[in-house]
């Protein structure tokens, strides 16, 4: 069973909890994910805990490098 599996699974066990999600954030990224795949791992780290300042730069990051990061406007807010 492989880290995403893991966190996939404590994530599924504990709604409310930011810490499998934003481990799956870090895996995903680590495994070069595709942006379609990435950005909700993302948004659920920050549905579970707005403030999370890695997944706050992180959607920034993914966000800019797609092209749809709005100019004068934080979509991570």
């Amino acid at each position: 069973v492989g880290a995403r599996a893991l966190l996939d699974a404590a994530a599924a066990d504990h709604p409310g909890a930011v810490a499998p999600r934003a481990g799956l954030m870090q895996v995903l990224i680590q495994a070069g994910a595709e942006p379609a795949e990435l950005e909700p791992a993302i948004r659920a780290v920050l549905a579970a805990d707005p403030g999370h300042r890695a997944a706050r730069h992180n959607l920034e990051v993914l966000l800019r490098t797609t092209g749809r990061w709005p100019e004068g406007d934080d979509p991570t807010a």
